[in-house]
This record gives C-alpha cells, sequence and structure tokens, in this order.
C-alpha cells in the first residue's frame, strides 16, 4: 500500500502521518482500508486477516520529530508536480509514460506510471482522430486496487529483505558533487541540515 499524503489528518488519530509513530501510521493505513472496502452487511477486511505488516525502513520515526524519508526517491518534493511534463507533449508524435509524468498520484509508484500511461495512450486517441474509447483515468487508486496488488506486495515484500533505514551523513555523502540548488529542490530539509 502506498501512502501518498503523509500531512493529512487519518480517521484514526486525527494527525497526520508525519506525526505518527510506525503502529499508529499502520493502525491508521488498517482502518483506512476497513472505511473503504467495508459496506453494511459486507466486510471485506477484519483484523484477523492483518498477519503482518511493514513500513519502509527507509522513513525513519523519532520520538517528539516528524516521521522523514531518508530516501526521497518514492515521495516527491513538495512543488515538484507543477515542472513534472504531461504525458502529451509539443512534438506531436511524442507521448510520456513514466511515475515522473504529471498526474493524480503523487509518488513514483507502478500506479502512478500506470495513470501516466492512460494519460498518453488517451493523448494518443485524441490527436490521431480516433473514436475508441478512452482509457478510465483515476481508478488506480481505488479499491480495485487494493485487492489485486495485495497478492502481489504481499509476495514481493516476503523475497525482499529488510533493509536498514539511511542516516543523514549517508544520505549527504551520497550527495556530493550535486549543486545546492538541486539538492534543496530534491530533499527534505532534515536531510541537508547539519
Amino acid at each position: 500500500m502506498d501512502i501518498s499524503d503523509f500531512f493529512t489528518p487519518g480517521i484514526l488519530y486525527r494527525k497526520p502521518a508525519v506525526d505518527c509513530t510506525r503502529q499508529e501510521v499502520a493502525r491508521e493505513v488498517w482502518a483506512q482500508l476497513k472505511q473503504a472496502l467495508n459496506t453494511p452487511g459486507d466486510a471485506e477486511l477484519s483484523d484477523d486477516m492483518l498477519i503482518a505488516w511493514s513500513l519502509d525502513p527507509a522513513v525513519a520515526f523519532r520520538a517528539g520529530r516528524q516521521a522523514v524519508s531518508t530516501e526521497p526517491l518514492l515521495i516527491n518534493t513538495a512543488g515538484s508536480l507543477a515542472d513534472r511534463p504531461s504525458a502529451a507533449t509539443s512534438i506531436a508524435n511524442l507521448f510520456l509514460a513514466a511515475d515522473y509524468v504529471r498526474c493524480d498520484i503523487n509518488l513514483a509508484t507502478m500506479e502512478g506510471a500506470n495513470e501516466a500511461g492512460r494519460q498518453a495512450a488517451n493523448a494518443i486517441l485524441e490527436r490521431s482522430g480516433s473514436r475508441a474509447s478512452k482509457a478510465t483515468l483515476g481508478t488506480a487508486v481505488g479499491a480495485a486496487r487494493v485487492r489485486l496488488g495485495q497478492a502481489a506486495r504481499r509476495q514481493r515484500l516476503r523475497r525482499r529483505p529488510t533493509q536498514p533505514a539511511r542516516s543523514r551523513s549517508w544520505c549527504r555523502s551520497r550527495l556530493r558533487g550535486v549543486d545546492d540548488e538541486r539538492k534543496r529542490r530534491l530533499l527534505p530539509r532534515r536531510i541537508l541540515d547539519p
């Protein structure tokens, strides 16, 4: 499950994920999944179905401080959406489809790439004058994604060894030679500040 908004208060603790502990984030995600999928008389998820959970070890949770990603590859920086290209470009036969294309999924994920791919397909249909029906946009974040992706994600998590969270010094060492302006645009302030 991708948590795309760490800054909006949740339904369980009424605070944003960035201010929660790892355990609170896990409980909040589970509560939101149950709220989205369960209907009166039809419980798709129940607490006994939760076998295990894992959060990205690169998100550092410290007591009394906001959570911060030490590997900001998945979490896009604030304001970067406006700088990203759309699927349709000004070149007549060039279309873009990748997780970096501007779309409603503001994460570097396969879901974002999927949404951008559907945008590109629609742009091709439009530019070519095709009467074919367009791909539906915005469906990747719905309940269908949750149901279809659960097994694949669980399998992937089982195979992937847990990696330790990266320290600030490790992050800074990886940025030697990168100009300061680019660092400011790419990384959260907490990583850059000593």
